[in-house]
């Protein structure tokens, strides 16, 4: 986790607070008019997540959408106990 923690924000790191204004003008350019129909590619690393040596669960590569896609796994799943759990 540190590791990952001084890539993104230590002193070389790829983010920083300017970078909010890049955000802003991506998701301006995904309001264009003619990009409606272009969908996103969420495949990003898709299938190279590896077991964490030291916790629990995978982990994905530095560049990728492995977080994301667990994320809304995890949630489709809560909802899916809940829905179970009203019945």
């Amino acid at each position: 986790m540190q590791q990952n923690y001084t890539f993104f924000f230590g002193p070389g790191g790829v983010l920083e607070q300017e970078d909010s204004e890049a955000w802003a003008w991506q998701q301006k350019g995904s309001a264009m008019a003619g990009m409606d129909d272009a969908p996103y590619y969420y495949g990003l690393g898709l299938g190279e997540a590896k077991p964490h040596p030291e916790m629990p669960g995978r982990v994905g590569s530095c560049f990728d959408e492995h977080y994301a896609r667990e994320y809304y796994l995890r949630w489709q799943e809560d909802l899916i106990a809940g829905e179970q759990n009203h019945d």
